[in-house]
């Protein structure tokens, strides 16, 4: 039996794309750090796991969606601590979270954002996903009057920026310090790197589309999950933009130049995109923490041929 198959939870599958199941990995069984692990997803009170209110380390994940009961099994912190604990005073009224302040956090948010201002006629921006360049939810919201750089936003529009600070704080510290990312509740993700879907799933697919773009700096540091077994356990699945193998005989040609294959002219195939293509066109290797794989054969973990997109990309 699939590993999503026994899930008892009522977070919907998240997808590939065009309704392709993310194919599975593993189940997630050790455990994780309060300050060296963070979870992102999708915030939703519709899921099905019981918080003993009256311990304010589970009360303080209420909302939190599907990531809490991984959180309560294996331990970790959610991406919104960071925000809230930063923001909790002096926009909310409350105090610290439970699981405190994220060490170094202000200073990395100030360093990491100054250095990128704020474009003329970029002062508003839109809440809420974009189709189209178009705005389908939420109002807009506008930085601090008179601000020019990014970091200089307070109140609810450090939102706009908080998110991607967490990951790269993530990103950039060595270690042990691991993203954890939950698809559960998302649905078809297909769309979410050209910005459409679901505007409540705003923040998230930020997030996830941050994540694509930068996937050369964050491909060793993100775990991603979908479901959980009927014992409780996240089920990991791959990167859900992770390419499909391109059949040997669904093409004469190299999908790159053009050239006929034959005998002095090889079919190989580009860990990165898949693409059937010649030598001379996926001649470069590179070491990739998930290199799209020949079906039935496990992943390699030696420099892998790449085409030259990838090759920049990665």
């Amino acid at each position: 039996m699939a590993l999503a198959q026994q899930q008892t939870h009522n977070a919907d599958i998240a997808v590939k794309r065009l309704g392709v199941p993310i194919p599975e990995v593993g189940l997630a069984l050790n455990r994780l750090d309060d300050n060296l692990d963070v979870h992102f997803g999708i915030n939703t009170d519709d899921f099905d796991v019981e918080l003993d209110m009256t311990i304010p380390a589970e009360a303080d994940l209420e909302g939190l969606g599907p990531r809490i009961l991984d959180i309560k099994h294996r331990g970790g912190r959610t991406a919104e601590d960071t925000w809230r604990v930063l923001m909790g005073r002096r926009v909310y009224g409350g105090g610290p979270r439970v699981r405190g302040a994220t060490p170094g956090f202000q200073v990395f948010f100030d360093n990491f954002n100054q250095n990128k201002p704020i474009k003329p006629g970029k002062e508003l921006f839109p809440v809420g996903a974009k189709h189209t360049r178009v705005a389908v939810g939420g109002q807009a919201k506008g930085y601090d009057v008179g601000a020019t750089h990014k970091h200089q936003a307070d109140g609810e529009q450090y939102g706009v920026r908080w998110s991607k600070t967490a990951l790269e704080h993530a990103a950039s510290h060595g270690g042990g310090k691991r993203i954890h990312f939950h698809l559960d509740g998302m649905g078809d993700i297909s769309g979410i790197a050209g910005k459409s879907g679901d505007f409540a799933f705003n923040v998230t697919g930020r997030e996830l589309r941050y994540v694509w773009r930068n996937w050369n700096r964050f491909q060793w540091k993100v775990i991603f999950y979908n479901g959980y077994t009927g014992s409780g356990h996240a089920v990991i699945v791959e990167p859900p933009w992770l390419a499909d193998w391109q059949a040997d005989n669904s093409t004469t040609v190299c999908m790159q130049c053009g050239k006929e294959f034959g005998t002095f002219r090889w079919r190989h195939h580009c860990r990165g995109c898949g693409r059937v293509l010649c030598d001379g066109c996926c001649s470069q290797k590179k070491r990739i923490a998930w290199p799209v794989a020949m079906p039935g054969k496990p992943r390699e973990t030696d420099p892998v041929r790449l085409c030259a997109a990838c090759y920049l990309r990665l």
